[in-house]
């Protein structure tokens, strides 16, 4: 009977012990983000949760992605620009990573996973099987939006105006998404932060919602999933 009981206090005790350490890993990034913060991280469209179950590599991500686009929903009121209509749907994509809401760059047509751009204008991660995380992947995205230079000069549509990561995904590797957003959101926050005190001499969470938007507008978390070698 003492051995029941102790196993059973034994079981609570690590019960209580692994429940606490998920909630601490749910709360790390909440801990740093502020309202003000989840607002830059997230997007009021986003409309199609991941299915990271159903999703092992990028074959299965495109072939989610056009099961999405192929609603009628996806390109309603889609505006056409000078050059024909846009490649971009209504259809866009999130992942809640701790409980944070994380907003992907809109489906494009047919893929899903966008197009090409000239190499030094994104920041792109490549995802294999035996990828273990960059310790370095939260600094390295920092440094990427501090030190962005948007290409004004070339008006080619394949040259970026705002900074954009690109992710590629290599055999089943899909299941690391999660653990790679939150590292990006992590560095894309620093850098902002930083940019809200050159911009507002204000911290990110004591902006107005106006010079938010002013802030979102032209520091945009863009983050595409894309398929190596793939161009539309």
């Amino acid at each position: 009977m003492k051995n029941i009981i102790y196993i059973i206090l034994i079981g609570a005790l690590l019960g209580c012990n692994n429940s606490q350490s998920k909630t601490e890993s749910r709360s790390l990034l909440n801990k740093l983000t502020c309202e003000n913060e989840r607002k830059l991280l997230s997007n009021s469209k986003n409309n199609w949760k991941i299915p990271l179950k159903k999703i092992n590599n990028i074959d299965d991500y495109i072939l989610e992605s056009n099961i999405q686009l192929k609603s009628s929903e996806a390109f309603n009121g889609i505006k056409k620009t000078k050059y024909g209509m846009s490649i971009y749907s209504n259809i866009y994509p999130y992942s809640l990573v701790n409980g944070v809401e994380i907003g992907l760059m809109p489906l494009t047509r047919i893929t899903g996973s966008g197009y090409t751009s000239l190499l030094e204008d994104s920041f792109k991660i490549v995802i294999e099987n035996n990828y273990n995380l960059d310790l370095n992947l939260k600094q390295k995205v920092f440094e990427f939006y501090r030190d962005f230079k948007p290409n004004t000069e070339n008006k080619s549509s394949l040259r970026l105006i705002y900074p954009r990561i690109d992710l590629t995904f290599i055999g089943n590797s899909f299941n690391k998404l999660n653990d790679i957003l939150e590292e990006i959101t992590l560095g894309y926050l620093k850098s902002a932060r930083l940019e809200a005190e050159k911009k507002f001499s204000k911290k990110i969470c004591e902006l107005t919602q106006v010079e938010l938007e002013i802030l979102k507008a032209n520091f945009k978390l863009n983050i595409r999933v894309h398929k190596l070698g793939y161009i539309e």
